[in-house]
């Protein structure tokens, strides 16, 4: 590393003298090349695994062969179903107005009369993977909804 380093910064310079510039910082001086350090490697994989890779160990100019590596079986592709998402907002100047979005887990839908009556209702699925619903209407006589979730009283 030291000595690929080095090469490195002598390249540099040169390159730079060669195009008349000087050295900008004292970083790219040469460093010196020292001796090659001992290198080996090895795998964190373990070695019954399917994946295992192993290479060979080079201690002070000495290479000692390790197993060939294992082939790592080729899973299947696995289709992933396409996801449609769709969403819409209109408006017109009276005040009126009809929007609402869905996708493969929630929807909406909202619109909104001249005369000030919205009608809407949303769908979704809830922490315990039960499709809830709720529709509601919002109009001269009030706020009423009709949910899947609302607790029911007793008859």
């Amino acid at each position: 590393m030291i000595a690929a380093r080095s090469l490195h910064f002598a390249a540099h310079n040169e390159a730079l003298a060669r195009l008349g510039r000087k050295r900008r910082s004292v970083g790219l001086a040469p460093l010196p090349v020292a001796a090659p350090l001992n290198r080996f490697a090895y795998s964190s994989v373990a070695a019954h695994s399917p994946l295992a890779y192993s290479a060979p160990i080079a201690l002070a100019g000495h290479v000692a062969p390790i197993a060939a590596p294992i082939a790592a079986p080729i899973a299947a592709p696995i289709a992933i179903p396409a996801v449609t998402k769709t969403q819409y907002h209109s408006q017109d100047e009276l005040g009126q107005y009809s929007y609402g979005y869905s996708d493969h887990l929630s929807s909406k839908h909202e619109s909104r009369s001249a005369d000030g009556k919205t009608v809407g209702g949303y769908r979704y699925i809830d922490a315990n993977g039960i499709p809830q619903q709720v529709d509601y209407i919002a109009d001269a006589f009030g706020f009423r909804v009709a949910a899947t979730n609302l607790p029911v009283g007793p008859l």
